[in-house]
Parts: C-alpha cells; sequence; structure tokens
C-alpha cells in the first residue's frame, strides 16, 4: 500500500504571515505604563494577536 505524504508546504501563506507577525511584535517589544503603584505591561504576545485580528478582518488575504 501507499502512504500519503504529509503536505508540509500547503499552508505556507500562513506560516509565513505568522512569521511576519512574530517577528514584528518581538521587534517592538515590551512597554510599561506606570498606574500608582502598579504597572501595566504590554508584552508581545498582546501585539502579535491584535496585528493577526486586523488582517483577520481585512480584506488583504
Amino acid at each position: 500500500m501507499e502512504e500519503k505524504q504529509p503536505k508540509l508546504w500547503k499552508d505556507w501563506r500562513l506560516h509565513l504571515i505568522v512569521l511576519i507577525l512574530v517577528l514584528l511584535a518581538e521587534g517592538i517589544g515590551t512597554h510599561e505604563i506606570s498606574l500608582g503603584p502598579g504597572v501595566i505591561l504590554l508584552l508581545p504576545m498582546l501585539y502579535a494577536v491584535v496585528f493577526g485580528l486586523a488582517l483577520y478582518f481585512t480584506l488583504l488575504f
């Protein structure tokens, strides 16, 4: 019987977009906003999620 090989490059565009989003988010880095005794941290994962949602809801792809 023939074994079907997985199509590793099937979703190459998606992988490329995710890689670009991650590199962009990591390039921005972490930002701190001081609020009294506390601090709000804006981490790179937040940027990646926001950019991903923005791309998803645009008509570019």
